[in-house]
């Protein structure tokens, strides 16, 4: 297993793990997306089963590398086709999936293509949990896994493409700017793109895909002990209500959620809180 750490120029990994490998995509990816550097990475690679992280992830993630590094061996050799971990605790504790989260927090347009892609059956509106739920791309997989989510992709992305081709509506929507507050520049394909992962390995049942599971203890790590046992109770809510199909549990989520992600200003305070400012964290070191 080999995961890559992609980074920009100047960065230094301070990983001493087997096989986890410092990958400067300023020099091999000439602008291109995430996508597509996972795309001429799977050309190259000679390993079964690899995964590229941001140089980010020790930022974004509640857990250390070395642990998620260590679950993915375990579990890639116990029959995994693709282990993930998904550092966005709060978006997954507050929100259905990541399609709603992009709508909510202002990624203009999005819904259109969300439902645009719900009529061709390409994804569906079920709530996702911890098995499913996932932002950042933070992945690691076999090549079976690998071509699979490549070809589910690749079939979304050029038909978008048609559609952007021909001036539809959809297609401008796909072409257009993310509206993403951090960086104005950015299309909505990479955000399109992080969301089908999770599309993909909730449709895909032939695949066994296998979630970093969080303790209590990464939660009080992220937020400290209010929003971290809050985030924790909201989580487990959820997902005991899916793991049962308890509507009632599902319903009293679903009340106590609406309370934040119907506020502008509580949802401004979640996104800050889960996927904090890179810039802000390394002058705190």
């Amino acid at each position: 297993m080999r995961i890559y750490i992609s980074h920009p120029d100047g960065w230094k990994s301070n990983s001493k793990l087997e096989n986890v490998i410092p990958l400067n995509f300023s020099k091999i990816n000439n602008g291109g997306t995430e996508y597509d550097l996972f795309k001429k990475k799977y050309n190259e690679e000679y390993e079964d089963c690899w995964g590229i992280l941001s140089w980010k992830f020790d930022i974004k993630s509640p857990v250390p590398l070395k642990n998620f590094y260590q679950f993915c061996i375990d579990q890639l050799n116990n029959g995994a086709d693709c282990v993930f971990i998904n550092p966005m605790i709060l978006n997954e504790a507050l929100f259905v999936s990541p399609w709603e989260q992009g709508v909510v927090c202002g990624h203009k347009g999005l819904g259109q293509i969300y439902y645009f892609l719900l009529e061709k059956g390409l994804i569906n509106e079920n709530i996702l949990g911890i098995n499913h739920f996932a932002f950042c791309n933070f992945f690691v997989a076999k090549n079976s896994f690998w071509c699979e989510y490549f070809s589910y992709v690749d079939k979304i992305l050029n038909l978008l493409l048609n559609e952007a081709n021909n001036q539809t509506l959809v297609g401008k929507v796909f072409s257009g700017s993310a509206s993403y507050n951090k960086n104005k520049n950015l299309s909505m394909q990479p955000f399109i793109v992080e969301r089908l992962f999770s599309s993909f390995i909730n449709n895909e049942s032939s695949l066994k895909v296998v979630s970093y599971k969080f303790l209590e203890e990464d939660y009080l790590y992220k937020f400290g002990k209010t929003v971290g046992i809050f985030s924790k109770i909201m989580s487990d809510l959820k997902n005991e209500g899916l793991k049962n199909s308890d509507k009632n549990k599902i319903q009293g989520w679903h009340d106590r959620r609406l309370q934040i992600i119907k506020d502008q200003n509580l949802l401004y305070a979640v996104f800050n809180m889960d996927d904090p400012n890179t810039k802000f964290i390394e002058i705190l070191k």
